[in-house]
């Protein structure tokens, strides 16, 4: 999962599955994580010209610095 934010909030939106080649993750982990991550509105999906288009959110954003900050402090 922190992946996954990690590289949206790089690139901001990707399409699902250079999202999935970029974050290391088979498209299949993607599609089982995605669901969650959309219900706990830490990314958003779109679909552009038949594509899907995924984004992060506000929320994606600020769960990912307190995820920096946490691992931060353990160094």
């Amino acid at each position: 999962m922190y992946r996954i934010l990690g590289v949206l909030s790089q690139y901001g939106a990707l399409h699902f599955s250079e999202l999935a080649r970029r974050a290391g993750v088979s498209t299949k982990t993607l599609w089982r994580y995605l669901p969650e991550l959309e219900r706990r509105e830490l990314v958003k999906s779109v679909y552009a010209r038949g594509y899907r288009v995924v984004l992060i959110t506000e929320e994606g954003e600020e769960l990912l610095k307190k995820m920096e900050e946490s691992m931060a402090v353990l160094a």
